[in-house]
Parts: C-alpha cells; sequence; structure tokens
C-alpha cells in the first residue's frame, strides 16, 4: 500500500501523522479475509523522499521502518539508485524474521 502526502514538511518533520494514517489503513484491510494472513507493507511519499514500513510482528505495536544498509529513507520508487534496497524491503515481507536492519 502506498500513501502520497502532499505537504513535505509534515513528513520532513513529523512522522507520526502519516504513520497513524498508516495503522488506520492497515486495520482497514485486516477487516478483509484476503489480507487477514501475512504481514502487510506500506510506503509513505513526499516529494523527494520515500520511507518504507513492515506490519509489526506483535499484533499492537508500532509500524516498523525499513532499513537497508544504514538508511531509512529512499528516492521514491522506482529509481536506478535504491532499487536494491527495494528489492529487499519486499524480501523481507517474506521472511519471518521481519527486515534487516
Amino acid at each position: 500500500m502506498t500513501i502520497g502526502l502532499k505537504d513535505p514538511m509534515l513528513l520532513t518533520n513529523n512522522w507520526m501523522p502519516a504513520i497513524e494514517i498508516l495503522q488506520d489503513r492497515w486495520q482497514n484491510y485486516r477487516q478483509r479475509p484476503e489480507y487477514r494472513g501475512g504481514r502487510l507493507l506500506g510506503v509513505l511519499i513526499s516529494g523527494d523522499i520515500c520511507r518504507l514500513y513492515v506490519e509489526p510482528l506483535v499484533e499492537r505495536g508500532p509500524p516498523m521502518l525499513f532499513k537497508y544498509q544504514g538508511r531509512s529513507e529512499f528516492v521514491p520508487f522506482p529509481k536506478e539508485d535504491d532499487l536494491e534496497a527495494f528489492n529487499a524491503f519486499i524480501d523481507c515481507f517474506y521472511e519471518p524474521v521481519g527486515p534487516r536492519s
């Protein structure tokens, strides 16, 4: 699921409102039978910043910020520079241990 926000200041200075939107969307998806099994992913995009989130392993925990090679912010996809990070993000969806640090 991708959420694009128009106000870059919202994400740059305070990611919490966007994370809350993501959690609400995940909760809505969980009400549908086809989304009750695995973990959900989320992409927050604003301007030239992209953050990737994975649903937590515990039911009520906060979304887990995906980090790849020490980075947690990327250019919006698909850009060749961050394609490897995006592929690693998708891979973590299939790994039971969660995202790589």
